[in-house]
């Protein structure tokens, strides 16, 4: 088991800036909020995959729900780290995939 806390992370871009997220309000107004890594993770988790068993799917749903609920550090088995570098490895973007990764390393380095 590995204890992670994703809510603590910002998510970086390679200046090392905070990265946002921008939504529309009611008024169809932009709002920027800053992107987590909690976030990232939580968004692929629960993105749509017909190629996945529906018990791989409420398995995903289960580990997004569990990362979500969490104050701080998230017990996670080695199948839970293993089931989000899979999935983050099938992001198209470089950067949201490598600071995932690089964060996961880090902190399974620290625990060491």
């Amino acid at each position: 088991m590995a204890k992670i806390n994703f809510k603590k992370q910002p998510l970086l871009n390679l200046n090392g800036e905070q990265m946002k997220r921008v939504e529309l309000d009611e008024n169809k107004q932009e709002k920027r909020y800053s992107l987590t890594l909690e976030d990232v993770v939580e968004m692929n988790l629960n993105k749509e995959d017909a190629t996945c068993t529906p018990t791989e799917r409420f398995n995903r749903f289960l580990l997004s729900e569990k990362i979500k609920k969490a104050d701080g550090d998230v017990d996670l088995s080695v199948e839970e780290l293993g089931m989000i570098k899979k999935i983050m490895g099938e992001h198209p973007n470089p950067l949201i995939l490598g600071r995932v990764w690089q964060f996961i390393e880090a902190e399974l380095g620290e625990k060491k």
